[in-house]
């Protein structure tokens, strides 16, 4: 707040738009300084509640298998996050097997390749349809695990719209930061902030 207060406010009423995570704290701290502005939930941080979802329930249907298909389970779990159109031969077989293994996980993956309906949207209304649908069926699948994602797509449903009908994201910005995450962990962390700030903008630079 105090960031945002050093700059006037007929400044702050200037931007147009804001892209976020889903923080309602964060929201709360930028729809007052940013009054004017947009708001938008950011691509990535809302499909992946999605995708943390499966994976909750590969993770306690995993638990109820012997060690063989537990292990299985565990080692395919890449091939249930990838969409559908893009596994080979061979990963739509381990595929095939894991869903007709166990009902729950097939229910998720169902759900986890229906919401690449809204993903794939080229229009804020298309968007909408395609979310309502999804959101009607995942209450009717029942499964505990997407109740969180449920709910943050019911809270957030008009700013996760207004991504599809402004196109903009935070990737350029993620993109940068797990850079500079790289940096930080293949050198085993710098003590001197203006030495990683020089090795940052040299990496940037190229």
């Amino acid at each position: 707040m105090d960031y945002f207060s050093s700059f006037p406010k007929e400044e702050r009423r200037r931007v147009k738009y804001v892209v976020m995570d889903m923080s309602h704290l964060f929201y709360a701290v930028l729809k007052e300084f940013f009054p004017q502005a947009t708001f938008i939930a950011d691509k990535f941080h809302f499909a992946r509640q999605v995708f943390w979802a499966l994976e909750n329930v590969r993770k306690t249907r995993q638990k109820t298998r012997d060690a063989k298909y537990r292990l299985y389970f565990k080692r395919s779990k890449s091939i249930l996050r990838k969409k559908g159109s893009r596994l080979s031969p061979e990963e739509k077989e381990k595929l095939e097997l894991m869903l007709w293994q166990d009902k729950e996980i097939k229910e998720a993956y169902f759900l986890k390749e229906r919401f690449y309906d809204v993903l794939d949207a080229s229009s804020k209304e298309e968007a909408r349809q395609a979310l309502d649908k999804w959101l009607w069926v995942a209450k009717e699948s029942g499964l505990k695990e997407f109740k969180a994602s449920i709910r943050a797509y019911e809270n957030w449903k008009e700013e996760i719209l207004n991504a599809f009908s402004t196109g903009i994201t935070n990737g350029q910005t993620e993109g940068f930061n797990n850079k500079i995450k790289v940096i930080k962990r293949v050198s085993y962390g710098y003590r001197n902030f203006e030495n990683f700030k020089s090795r940052i903008l040299m990496v940037f630079r190229a």
